[in-house]
């Protein structure tokens, strides 16, 4: 899904400003946009009819835009009624979707309950890391076996890194009304996977009683937590449009994060 079809009212307002500009706006001698390329090509028409043309020129580059979005919201096509009006396009883009339900439902559930199944085993991950680094932090510098077991710690970050984007991706039924979150995600991991990259090669360094490059692990580590709370915020919206008894949204996150517990993926081959 594309940027366009992810955020349709923006879509919708930013089409309704520009065309409102193109048509509506007087500029020069008091003609718009569009009747002073008229003029241009015919400069006998007269300015009155030019002026009366304004609305349809208008409706007929709305109608098409709004359509879009309607059917991107799926929302039934009488509402183009509301577009015969010049600020009709206001009370679509109030419009929200229609309840999701049905075979639909469940697969919005079946994927939330995958996706959250991969933030569990990340979590798993990242604990042991930080729980390593809270014994041996205060002593990598001054204690090589400290400095190894950090170093350690981070190379099997890094390698779950990778193993939480290979599930992501391995991903194949994404509900359409998931794709923004999904997106968000991905993103996400590919942050996460870049900042533990970057973590490994300065704990490797600290090991190795060189200086590690700290400042770009710091800004790599900001720009992952940046995404992981958009994911989050688009997590909440995606819940907030199933509209499901949170008792089985609960449901669905315990089976989640407890299914994996046991997981033995292979560090080498991320198996």
């Amino acid at each position: 899904m594309n940027l366009f079809q992810r955020h349709p009212n923006y879509t919708l307002t930013a089409v309704s400003i520009g065309t409102f500009l193109l048509t509506m706006t007087s500029w020069g001698q008091g003609h718009s946009v569009i009747s002073s390329l008229v003029h241009l090509v015919n400069s006998s028409i007269d300015n009155e009819l030019l002026s009366r043309l304004s609305l349809p020129i208008w409706l007929a580059l709305m109608l098409p835009v709004e359509g879009w979005a309607l059917r991107n919201k799926k929302r039934s096509m009488w509402h183009l009624l509301w577009g015969m009006t010049t600020f009709g396009w206001i009370i679509i883009l109030c419009l929200g979707s229609p309840k999701i339900d049905g075979n639909e439902l469940q697969e919005c559930l079946a994927y939330l309950e995958t996706e959250t199944e991969i933030t569990a085993f990340q979590t798993r991950e990242a604990d042991l890391y930080n729980n390593t680094l809270v014994k041996y932090g205060n002593s990598i510098v001054e204690n090589p076996l400290a400095a190894s077991e950090v170093s350690n710690a981070a190379k099997r970050l890094m390698q779950a890194s990778a193993e939480v984007l290979r599930r992501h991706e391995a991903i194949t039924s994404v509900p359409k009304e998931a794709s923004l979150m999904q997106y968000a995600w991905h993103t996400t991991f590919q942050a996460y996977a870049a900042w533990a990259i970057a973590t490994t090669a300065a704990m490797e360094a600290t090991a190795e009683g060189m200086t590690p490059h700290m400042e770009y692990v710091e800004q790599l580590f900001k720009e992952q937590q940046k995404a992981w709370r958009w994911a989050q915020d688009e997590e909440k919206k995606f819940l907030k449009r199933l509209k499901v008894n949170p008792e089985e949204i609960a449901k669905i996150i315990t089976r989640a994060t407890t299914v994996g517990i046991d997981d033995d993926w292979d560090l080498e081959t991320g198996d």
